[in-house]
């Protein structure tokens, strides 16, 4: 997505600061913005669809581990290199893995580049309509959400096109995660999800979530989603379709994965991880990252990866310790972090590319 360091006024143009998501960590394919789109009520006025309201949630407050200091980047050992860059010719942002294949959005020319991560070339670049953000996989199409335009597009990876579209109520997708035969979709302009069918694409029911819902992550039989627009992350049970909890987790949490009985939540104005229990439903930590501006993460090899798009730079999580253990420094923006098998992946947002780190 654009640069997330400014916020934007209307219908987005980079630079922007919203935090626009999509793709899962470790293969399995799974963003929020400061000025909010119209309420859900309202916009579930305008479509005949169902709609389940927000059951009463449970908040709960963080149990931050303190330090005495902001840390520094240097205050940790620097680690990997960079194996490989892969120019895709602008700017990059959504990242998935799936048919063998890299899925990168390029949002400022409207299209998806899929690239070979063996042989690091691109294989096909495939035009979407309006700004193509979020991207996630399922067992045989790949999902691309249009920030601008308010589409979501079904592309056929035997025949690299897109096949068919679907309207999303609110517009601005800003994240996609496949759950069994169903497609959600959340709605910056929503302030909630919109659900499709996988096979019809077809729309059956919006789900209340929270302001400027970000990169969700599904855990079991619940999605957690960080709502950008709020200092809070939404518990959604898949069957209810019911918010069943809220917690509190920093200024302006964006992005969420599940690692070692836990969602990790990365906050993009204070530089700050929360650390939320599953079976609990309690933050239990609040982990100081240097820098500010977090973004994308991803788990590989016993620790949580996450990208500070302000220094440049990959920061290991031991889950053990609840701290910042090491770090990689990169050539460019990161934005999207992937694990795919072994290997990371990260989108380079300013120099156009996508980067092999060993970490």
């Amino acid at each position: 997505m654009s640069d997330p360091g400014r916020r934007h006024s209307g219908r987005p143009s980079p630079p922007r600061r919203c935090l626009l998501l999509v793709t899962a960590a470790v293969v399995t394919a799974c963003g929020g913005s400061g000025s909010l789109g119209p309420s859900v009520a309202a916009s579930l006025g305008q479509s005949s669809l169902p709609t389940v309201a927000a059951a009463t949630p449970t908040l709960t407050a963080v149990t931050p581990t303190t330090t005495t200091a902001t840390p520094t980047m240097t205050a940790y050992p620097a680690r990997g290199s960079i194996v490989a860059e892969v120019a895709l010719g602008s700017k990059v942002e959504g990242l998935t893995y799936a048919f063998g294949s890299l899925w990168v959005t390029n949002p400022a020319v409207g299209r998806v580049s899929r690239v070979d991560p063996t042989t690091r070339r691109v294989v096909a670049t495939i035009p979407v309509a309006g700004m193509p953000i979020p991207i996630a996989a399922s067992k045989d199409a790949v999902w691309v959400g249009s920030y601008t335009g308010g589409k979501l597009s079904r592309i056929d990876p035997a025949k690299n096109k897109v096949v068919a579209t679907a309207d999303v109520i609110g517009g601005s997708p800003s994240s996609i995660n496949v759950v069994g035969d169903e497609l959600w979709v959340a709605s910056q302009g929503l302030n909630g999800a919109q659900i499709f069918g996988l096979d019809l694409m077809e729309s059956r029911q919006t789900v209340e979530i929270g302001p400027a819902p970000g990169f969700a992550v599904v855990d079991g039989s619940t999605i957690w989603y960080p709502c950008y627009g709020s200092t809070t992350i939404a518990q959604v049970d898949i069957a209810s379709h019911a918010v069943t909890a809220t917690v509190e987790g920093g200024a302006s949490p964006v992005y969420a994965v599940a690692f070692a009985g836990s969602i990790w939540v990365a906050d993009h104005s204070q530089g700050r991880v929360t650390r939320i229990d599953t079976k609990t439903g309690r933050a239990v930590a609040s982990i100081e990252v240097p820098g500010s501006m977090l973004y994308g993460m991803a788990p590989l090899d016993g620790v949580v990866w996450v990208a500070s798009t302000y220094q440049h730079a990959l920061f290991a999580i031991d889950p053990a310790t609840n701290s910042v253990i090491a770090r990689i420094e990169l050539p460019g923006t990161p934005y999207q972090v992937l694990a795919v098998g072994d290997q990371l992946w990260v989108t380079l947002a300013d120099t156009g590319s996508v980067a092999l780190v060993a970490p």
